[in-house]
């Protein structure tokens, strides 16, 4: 899966969380791989501002006009197949509290689509199978588009996550591929997404999402079943 904004981090030299964060993040885009329609989101943004530079250049201007056509047209098929499979893997997470944790995984794994809220919901009962208590699902509104991103946070001392104002806070981003201290994915996102960030001088609106219910024996279930998405003790 693409990264679209290149700064990853290495796994050496960094703290065992960070560690075991950017983990998640590397095994949901190797395990999981999958078709995001908000991906296109910021390559349709970037084209239209090529159409308005070429406003002038009557051939130009045609020849992309049609390019952002296809793409659209394309975007729209692309955001209907992930609604539906979660449609999908919502009814079937009604059956019992362990489909609930896993149906975002399924999702990825059989229908190879999802966005980052999807993304967030598998980092974190990833996480919860590998030994971090108290991940949670964080909505960013970020103003200047009231664009919405969706990452998993938590604590690195394992203490649960209200507000995002703890220097401990660890952001994981699998849609991005990026994981590390919220101060400092905070300040990346601007850079990252600063046509739809830069506006808000305050910063990010953060709220949370609910956590997914998951019990001590979801837990075990989902190891059981998902040993590819569980970290080897040598890492």
């Amino acid at each position: 899966m693409e990264v679209l904004c290149n700064n990853r981090q290495n796994f050496t030299g960094r703290c065992s969380q960070i560690k075991k964060a950017q983990w998640v993040v590397h095994t949901i885009n190797a395990k999981l791989p999958h078709q995001s329609a908000s991906r296109n989101d910021f390559m349709i943004t970037e084209m239209y501002e090529r159409l308005q530079k070429n406003a002038n250049d009557s051939n130009a201007y045609n020849a992309l006009k049609m390019k952002v056509d296809r793409i659209m047209d394309g975007q729209d098929i692309l955001a209907k197949k992930i609604d539906d499979a979660r449609r999908y893997s919502y009814g079937y997470a009604r059956l019992n509290s362990y489909n609930r944790v896993t149906a975002d995984i399924m999702q990825l794994r059989d229908y190879k689509l999802g966005n980052c809220h999807e993304d967030a919901i598998a980092a974190e009962t990833i996480l919860k199978a590998n030994g971090i208590e108290n991940p949670a699902i964080v909505i960013l509104n970020g103003g200047a588009e009231q664009y919405d991103h969706v990452v998993c946070a938590f604590n690195r001392d394992n203490s649960k996550v209200y507000r995002i104002v703890n220097n401990k806070t660890i952001f994981v981003d699998p849609w991005l591929g990026i994981a590390d201290f919220a101060y400092v994915l905070l300040k990346k996102y601007k850079t990252c997404f600063s046509k739809f960030f830069s506006q808000r001088k305050q910063g990010f609106t953060i709220r949370l999402i609910e956590k997914t219910p998951a019990s001590p024996g979801d837990i075990d279930l989902f190891r059981r079943s998902y040993p590819e998405l569980i970290q080897k003790k040598a890492q």
